[in-house]
């Protein structure tokens, strides 16, 4: 369980970018409502995936059945 507070903006243009969004859930989990402005492509606590083992992030994407992010 990532020891993290994590998002659920699934409108947001990042989303499958941050490891917020992206890490798999533990049982218990804490999730934050991160405020992004209309116009933005991010919130101010983004978190990059880039540099996480693929085992630590959900596998609920296309890009990720090619093996890239």
């Amino acid at each position: 369980m990532p020891d993290i507070s994590m998002c659920k903006d699934h409108q947001c243009p990042s989303a499958k970018k941050c490891y917020r969004y992206m890490a798999k859930e533990g049982y218990y989990q804490y999730y934050t409502k991160f405020d992004r402005g209309p116009a933005d492509e991010r919130c101010d606590y983004f978190a990059t995936v880039e540099g996480w083992p693929k085992k630590m992030l959900k596998n609920n994407t296309k890009e990720d059945d090619n093996g890239a992010i």
